[in-house]
């Protein structure tokens, strides 16, 4: 990817030199040079918006909020924001732990009566971390977004479809991504409170930060400015699915509320101190692993600066909200096409990581394509296998392939001989050769931590 003059020209200066050129304006052009490469005209767009502390150092709308009128996107409209739901129900949970009314520590069972005999080892933590083990109703045969859609049921009824599953794992000994934990937690807070979560929303934070376009979206109401979501190449998601009505996803907002949100939590408006870093304290299992997530946020790390947020992917949207800890600067990305079949959708991953390091003045390097003999890719072909699943390593028309837990293929650029990238992806994988053979895989991201290192399978070799 060719990176237009004003970025190629900001990669060759120093911090000093891009955070001055930032205040002339210059720093905003950058942004929006790079950006316009992601975004085109014409298709479904983004709202973008990029602050250090209250100064906004970037805001800007890319595409169209209704392809079917032609509506451009701008810097107000209003999206589905998905799994970043996730982050105010958690401060909503641990605003009742601060006041005494909820222990982190505690079972559910102290709070919930008549819970399943497998719940009663499990946690406020397990929820809030994905450490619980019960499965996620989005995810398995017992129903998911699918039943959702074809008939509207009430929070206890989907919490009934998957309470009596098997747990997955015992709770706290590794981490599955769960939608299923924040139903329960959504139980959680509205027994405690007596109120519904919508409810609690509005009263601790929509109106405290004054969030003029936020709110937990329902198919009955009219939401002012939202734009039509779109999914598998443009085609519109409206009626509104029915699955969106819970705490694991089911808010609504803007860039500038995401932002004013995001600043009041990592600025002490919102927690006490212990309990904020609790928060964003990595969740480690019982082997000292790290699961990338801490309390209702994710974790990573970035050219030695810890990033915290929370993406959001749902019918038709995609989201990602990000802070760099050490910069005191946010990236909130919102778009109105998902990821679920559309070939050109964005990964907000990607342009978060990206983003926070041009604010920071540090822009991340792309990496470079080179070409690798078939022979030397065929050596890495096979199957790897770790405790997050399986992923199938092809070679195809002279290129391999990567397929991860059977979802949708990634054609793998070579950047030499053992370590590969995806365009406009953050993957980055690494192949571990012993007697010329590949034996294992490592993932990570751009300037991040190693992941898992997954081994390969002895059918494989």
């Amino acid at each position: 990817m060719r990176l237009p003059s004003i970025l190629a020209a900001c990669l060759l200066l120093g911090p000093a030199a891009l955070l001055a050129a930032g205040r002339e304006n210059g720093g905003a052009k950058a942004f929006d040079g790079w950006l316009a490469q992601h975004y085109r005209p014409g298709r479904a767009g983004a709202s973008v918006l990029v602050k250090r502390g209250r100064q906004v150092l970037f805001r800007k709308a890319y595409g169209l909020a209704n392809l079917e009128l032609g509506v451009k996107a701008t810097p107000e409209n209003v999206f589905r924001i998905g799994s970043v739901t996730k982050s105010f129900g958690t401060v909503i949970v641990l605003q009742l732990v601060d006041e005494g009314k909820l222990s982190l520590d505690a079972p559910i069972s102290t709070y919930l009566k008549d819970v399943p005999e497998a719940w009663k080892k499990i946690t406020v933590a397990h929820l809030l971390s994905h450490t619980s083990g019960i499965p996620s109703y989005s995810a398995g045969p017992q129903g998911g977004y699918a039943a959702l859609r074809a008939k509207r049921r009430s929070l206890d009824e989907v919490i009934a479809t998957f309470r009596d599953l098997p747990l997955e794992f015992e709770p706290g000994t590794a981490f599955t991504y769960s939608n299923s934990g924040f139903l329960i937690l959504q139980k959680l807070i509205e027994t405690i409170t007596g109120r519904g979560f919508a409810q609690n929303l509005q009263a601790r934070l929509v109106e405290p930060l004054d969030l003029k376009h936020t709110r937990q979206c329902e198919v009955d109401q009219v939401t002012p400015g939202l734009a039509t979501g779109y999914t598998d190449g443009g085609h519109p998601t409206y009626p509104a699915p029915l699955d969106i009505a819970f705490m694991d996803g089911g808010m609504v907002s803007n860039t500038a509320d995401l932002a004013a949100f995001t600043e009041a939590l990592h600025g002490g408006r919102l927690l006490r101190p212990e309990t904020y870093r609790r928060m964003i304290t990595q969740v480690r299992t019982p082997d000292g692993q790290g699961v990338g997530y801490g309390l209702g946020l994710w974790i990573r790390s970035s050219q030695g600066h810890t990033l915290v947020g929370h993406g959001g992917d749902v019918v038709g949207f995609s989201a990602e909200v990000e802070t760099d800890l050490a910069n005191h600067t946010v990236a909130v990305i919102l778009q109105n096409e998902d990821k679920f079949g559309s070939t050109h959708a964005v990964n907000v991953e990607y342009l978060s990581r990206r983003l926070l390091a041009l604010a920071g003045g540090r822009p991340l390097p792309e990496p470079r394509a080179v070409e690798v003999p078939e022979a030397q890719l065929a050596r890495l072909v096979g199957t790897y296998a770790s405790p997050l699943g399986k992923r199938v390593i092809r070679l195809e028309k002279g290129r391999l392939v990567s397929r991860n837990n059977g979802g949708r293929p990634y054609t793998l650029q070579a950047s030499s001989p053992t370590t590969f990238f995806i365009e406009g992806n953050e993957l980055r994988l690494r192949f571990v050769l012993e007697d010329g053979r590949a034996v294992a895989v490592e993932k990570y991201e751009d300037q991040g931590d190693a992941g898992i290192l997954a081994r390969r399978e002895m059918e494989s070799l």
